[in-house]
């Protein structure tokens, strides 16, 4: 019994010193291959037997060697299997879509935004009278006998106002239609009658200032780049200040009211006058730059204003003066947008 006993000790322990001898190629590794010839005759050893925990001086061996988990790197992290139940997604990558080989077309030229544009115009204004004509009307009567002369008639009269400057405020839009209001200003109306009403007075008679705020409606058609053609009509009240043989009227006719200090009225005007004026006209509009054109209008300008207005009446005597101007001017108005 002794001798079994020695000899199972024995083999364990050979069984051991096989294990701790060949350590790299653990447990779990296979057998070198075979050559083909050795096939037929070769033999396989039996692997040693396993020592259990029954038998004595048994030493459990050691665990089999995992190989280390990969670790994900960049692009060949590859994707974790679809779940229980789902398809896998599928990126079809289909034929490239065709190349746009358009040319693109150049920007328009800066002179082309300018009609392109919308907004407020500013247009300073200086307008040169190159003729104008009209009458001037007397309207006088008197009942009785009147201390005072007066006229009645129509005399015809040439206008030769020459001057004006002003300014215009106009909403641009992109379509051709503009809508605004200005202001002119003429320093000195005058006129040349055909015939003189008195001997002694000058041949011109100043009729003193006006000052206008018309409303502007027109329209701006491109035909170019750089060229545009405007019409448009005004319409908007005016007032007249007094000046030249005006003035010289009110002055007289006031220094009659003041010598008359008996008679039951008498009466002048002397102060500004307000009326309407109108106008048409139109011209070209020249590009300059993106938000600046030049631009050259002729304007048929009318004009009626009742200027003087005198009245005087006592027990005996009624007298009652009133002159107008009905007339019209061309002019030639020079400005510059700048939008």
């Amino acid at each position: 019994m002794r001798g079994k006993a020695r000899s199972a000790v024995q083999g364990a322990a050979a069984g051991v010193m096989l294990a701790l001898l060949a350590p790299s190629r653990g447990w779990s590794q296979p057998l070198p291959p075979i050559a083909e010839d050795d096939r037929d005759t070769a033999t396989v050893p039996p692997p040693p037997p396993t020592p259990t925990s029954e038998q004595p001086g048994a030493v459990p061996p050691p665990p089999p060697a995992s190989a280390p988990a990969s670790q994900p790197t960049g692009s060949s992290q590859e994707a974790p299997p679809p779940a229980s139940g789902e398809q896998p997604t599928v990126i079809a990558l289909g034929p490239p879509g065709p190349i746009d080989v358009t040319v693109p077309e150049p920007p328009p030229p800066e002179s082309r935004k300018y009609w392109q544009r919308r907004g407020t115009v500013f247009v300073p204004r200086f307008s040169v009278g190159l003729f104008g004509d009209g009458d001037l009307t007397f309207d006088g009567t008197c009942h009785g006998e009147c201390p005072v002369a007066v006229t009645d008639g129509k005399v015809n009269a040439t206008d030769k106002t020459r001057v004006g400057v002003g300014a215009e405020i106009i909403q641009s839009f992109r379509s051709p239609i503009r809508f605004g209001f200005g202001f002119h200003y003429v320093p000195r109306i005058t006129i040349q009658p055909d015939e003189l009403i008195d001997e002694d007075e000058d041949e011109e008679k100043g009729l003193g200032a006006s000052f206008e705020l018309p409303l502007i409606l027109e329209g701006v058609i491109p035909t170019s780049d750089t060229l545009g053609l405007a019409v448009r009509g005004m319409f908007g009240p005016a007032v007249f200040f007094p000046g030249g043989a005006w003035q010289k009227d009110n002055q007289a006719y006031a220094e009659f009211c003041d010598e008359q200090s008996g008679a039951d009225k008498c009466q002048v005007r002397r102060f500004m006058r307000g009326a309407w004026t109108y106008g048409l006209g139109g011209g070209p509009v020249f590009v300059v730059g993106p938000s600046t054109a030049l631009r050259a209008d002729v304007v048929f300008q009318f004009t009626n204003v009742k200027l003087f207005k005198f009245r005087a009446e006592d027990r005996d005597w009624d007298a009652r003066q009133e002159y107008r101007f009905d007339g019209y001017r061309l002019w030639i108005m020079l400005g510059l947008e700048v939008m």
